[in-house]
């Protein structure tokens, strides 16, 4: 993995001890939906580093890689968002 997507998990770490964080913060349903949905985008990621590792010249995993993290630091912000107008964390 190159420097610039071990930076992308480092921010994305960041982030998702924020929103995880906030996630305490909404209610019961909503928090478990969209833990549920992260859960999902966390098991892309995992299965798509693990082909990355296997193929590293294969252009079209690293995309899908890239994008796979962009689709979770914004559903980590949307959780961020989402706790933020539900009230004080």
């Amino acid at each position: 993995m190159d420097a610039t997507a071990e930076s992308s998990l480092s921010n994305l770490g960041q982030l998702e001890r924020l929103a995880r964080r906030r996630l305490a913060a909404l209610p019961v349903a909503k928090s478990q939906a969209l833990e549920s949905s992260l859960q999902v985008l966390d098991r892309a990621i995992a299965d798509t580093r693990s082909a990355r590792l296997a193929d590293p010249s294969n252009d079209f995993v690293a995309t899908y890689f890239d994008e796979l993290l962009r689709r979770k630091a914004g559903a980590l912000r949307e959780v961020i968002e989402m706790a933020d107008a539900e009230g004080p964390s």
